[in-house]
C-alpha cells in the first residue's frame, strides 16, 4: 500500500488535507507498532494521533465492494484495528 500512499493514488489522502508523505510516515509507524507491540503511554498517544487523522475519512458507498475502498479508509480501518487491539 505504500507505493500507493506514496503519491496519492485516487487523491483520497488530499480530500482529507494529508500530504503523500504522512500518509507513507503514519503507515511506517503503525508497521513498527505491529512489531513492537509497546504499551506505553508515547506508543498509544501516536497511535491515537494517527488514528485521529484518517477517523473522519468516508467509507465506500452501501454495495461498494472493498476493492473500491480509498486509500485514507483503508488506512482509517488499519489504525482502526490497532486501536482496538490496543485496548482489547
Amino acid at each position: 500500500m505504500k507505493p500507493q500512499l506514496a503519491k496519492d493514488a485516487d487523491g483520497s489522502l488530499e480530500a482529507i488535507g494529508l500530504k503523500p508523505e504522512q500518509a507513507v510516515a503514519d503507515c511506517d509507524e503503525l508497521l513498527r507498532l505491529v512489531r513492537e507491540r509497546s504499551r506505553d503511554g508515547k506508543s498509544e498517544a501516536l497511535l491515537e494521533a494517527i488514528h485521529r487523522r484518517y477517523s473522519k475519512t468516508p467509507g465506500p458507498k452501501h454495495g461498494e465492494v472493498s476493492e473500491n475502498m480509498t486509500l485514507a479508509y483503508r488506512m482509517r480501518l488499519f489504525s482502526l484495528d490497532r486501536w482496538n487491539l490496543w485496548h482489547g
